[in-house]
């Protein structure tokens, strides 16, 4: 159980370990459509042409990411924000989630945290602000929490306060809200991809005054405890988020840096603002070296 307040963020990292490509893996996934995807951006308006133009562009760009081209290439909002939908729809795959390798599968250790008192689920003091479109984290507590516990844990997920701060694939059926819905799957309607996409804030799009930054800020600023995920650390995502944080807070910040390296670790620091609590290690490993932070 976790009582003290606590936020984690996410980053594309955080959904890697369940078949989510991240970075320059989204980018090389988007410059090859099938040709069933092509049919559907054809039937959703998106010329031959164009796809052609956009493929022969986005490889010539070699972006670091997908968010990144679209930014200095607006033209191409439009096409990539479906071909975003249609690579990440097509990693929907619910039984996979509950069949990954321990060494990866962080979502059972957060679970095991916060139902160490099933009874007391409503009592963890855990919000979550995730940066990723796709809705594994969710999917993955809905379905294992239904299959403890004999019946559905929405109110405990509610509780978490999921915050996509850039839109996500769509509602899931169980969620609350009038907003459009689709199961988790890979299956896809032209109508599902048309919505889902819709659904998607490329990064330059929001800024740190959209209702999901303010509340994400406003999260972090009541939290004793924030943790990093999988997260990349960009200079302009941090600013949303209300960093850099003052050397008078209380908070304690603590962040998984796997693949970084010691000058890029520094400017971490300076971003945050505050020296931080960082380790060379993936998203599991990260919370278990926290163990002892999380148990209080």
């Amino acid at each position: 159980m976790i009582t003290i307040p606590t936020t984690l963020v996410l980053g594309a990292g955080a959904s890697h370990p369940y078949g989510f490509p991240i970075g320059s893996a989204l980018v090389q996934q988007i410059l090859n459509p099938t040709d069933q995807d092509r049919l559907q951006l054809q039937e959703l308006g998106i010329t031959d042409a164009t796809i052609q133009e956009f493929i022969k562009e986005l490889r010539t760009a070699e972006p670091p990411s997908i968010d990144f081209f679209l930014e200095h290439r607006p033209e191409f909002v439009d096409i990539g924000r479906l071909r975003i939908g249609q690579q990440l729809i097509k990693c929907e795959i619910a039984d996979k989630l509950n069949s990954y390798d321990p060494p990866l599968h962080w979502y059972r250790y957060f679970i095991d945290k916060i139902t160490t008192y099933p009874e007391n689920i409503l009592e963890n003091k855990v919000k979550i602000v995730t940066f990723n479109y796709d809705r594994s984290f969710e999917t993955y507590l809905y379905q294992t929490l239904k299959s403890r516990h004999g019946r559905e844990m929405i109110d405990a997920i509610e509780s978490l306060q999921i915050n996509h701060v850039h839109g996500k694939l769509a509602d899931l059926p169980w969620e609350s809200g009038t907003s459009t819905k689709r199961d988790y799957s890979q299956n896809c309607s032209i109508e599902d991809l048309k919505n889902s996409a819709e659904g998607l804030k490329i990064i330059f799009e929001v800024d740190g005054g959209s209702p999901e930054f303010l509340a994400a800020k406003d999260t972090i600023a009541r939290s004793e405890r924030v943790y990093f995920l999988g997260f990349g650390y960009h200079a302009e995502s941090l600013q949303r988020l209300g960093f850099p944080l003052s050397q008078f807070t209380s908070s304690k910040i603590y962040g998984s840096t796997l693949g970084f390296y010691g000058s890029e670790i520094t400017a971490i620091n300076k971003r945050i603002g505050v020296h931080p609590e960082v380790s060379p290690y993936s998203a599991l490993e990260f919370l278990r070296s926290c163990k002892d932070q999380l148990d209080s």
